[in-house]
C-alpha cells in the first residue's frame, strides 16, 4: 500500500495517455486502444501528437535574429527564386523516398510485431518512454512509432552483439590500443559510433560510452548496437536526419 502510494504522487511525463495501449489487429495491423474512452485508433493519439504540433506552431511563429517581420515582403533575384524551386523540387523527392522507404520497413516489421503484441498488448507510455531513451521524439515522429515497438519486440540486444567484457577490454589494451578509438570502430558507420547528447534525452546510462562485441562479425562498437540500428533507420526515414550526416 505505502509503494502505491508512492507510486501515484509521483510525478509521470505521460500521466494523460496512461490509458491507452498498443494491441495486435487482423492482417497487417495494430491499434491504440483507451480503456478511458473506448475509443481505438490507428495513429498516435491526439493528446502526444497535439502536444508535439502546439510546440513546432510556437517556434514557427516566435521571431528570430535578423528574420523578417511577419507581413513584410523582401524582393528576391529571379536566380534565387528558380534556385529555391529546385531545392524544394528535391527536397519533395527525398521526403517521397523516405516516406516509401518508412512504410516498407514497417510493413516487414509487422509480423515480428504481432506476435509480440498478441502475447503481450505495449503501454503507449512505454513505447514514449522507449523512444525518449532511443531518442526518438515519438511526438514529433508518430511514424517512426513501429521502429520503436519492433525495439521493444526483441530481446533488445541484436544476435551476436554482448556487452564486451573485462577480459576483452583488456585485450585491446594489451593490444596498444583504447577501447574509445578501437581500429574497428571506423568499419563502423557514424551513426553507430557513441555520440555525445544522448543525456539531454533521457538516455540515462545509454548516455554514456560503452563497449560491445559482436563474435560473429569481431566488430566492435562503443555504444549500444540498437542504437545504431535506431539512427540507421532514421536517417532512411527522416531525410532531416540523413542532411546531418
Amino acid at each position: 500500500m505505502e509503494y502505491e502510494r508512492k507510486r501515484k504522487s509521483r510525478i509521470r511525463p505521460w500521466a494523460n495517455v496512461e490509458s491507452w495501449m498498443l494491441f495486435a489487429g487482423g492482417g497487417d495491423l495494430a491499434f491504440f486502444f483507451d480503456f478511458r474512452t473506448q475509443q481505438r485508433s490507428r495513429e498516435m493519439p491526439s493528446e502526444i501528437t497535439n502536444s508535439a504540433s502546439s510546440l513546432a506552431t510556437r517556434r514557427a511563429n516566435s521571431p528570430l535574429k535578423g528574420a523578417r517581420r511577419k507581413g513584410a515582403s523582401v524582393a528576391r533575384p529571379h536566380g534565387s527564386l528558380l534556385a529555391l524551386a529546385k531545392e524544394e523540387e528535391i527536397n519533395s523527392a527525398q521526403r517521397l523516398q523516405a516516406r516509401t522507404a518508412c512504410a516498407a520497413m514497417s510493413k516487414g516489421a509487422m509480423l515480428a510485431r504481432q506476435f509480440s503484441l498478441a502475447l503481450r498488448p505495449r503501454p503507449l507510455p512505454e513505447l514514449l518512454a522507449a523512444g525518449r531513451t532511443l531518442q526518438v521524439d515519438l511526438a514529433a515522429y508518430p511514424e517512426l512509432t513501429w521502429m520503436i515497438d519492433l525495439v521493444l519486440c526483441n530481446d533488445y540486444i541484436p544476435i551476436g552483439w554482448e556487452e564486451a567484457s573485462a577480459a576483452h577490454k583488456a585485450a585491446i589494451l594489451l593490444a596498444g590500443n583504447n577501447p574509445d578509438e578501437e581500429p574497428s570502430l571506423d568499419i563502423l558507420p557514424p551513426e553507430w559510433r557513441w555520440q555525445q547528447g544522448g543525456a539531454q534525452h533521457g538516455a540515462g546510462k545509454g548516455a554514456e560510452r560503452q563497449h560491445y562485441f559482436n563474435s560473429l562479425s569481431r566488430l566492435h562498437t562503443d555504444q549500444h548496437p540498437v542504437l545504431g540500428y535506431v539512427r540507421s533507420t532514421k536517417k532512411l526515414c527522416l531525410p532531416e536526419e540523413a542532411a546531418r550526416g
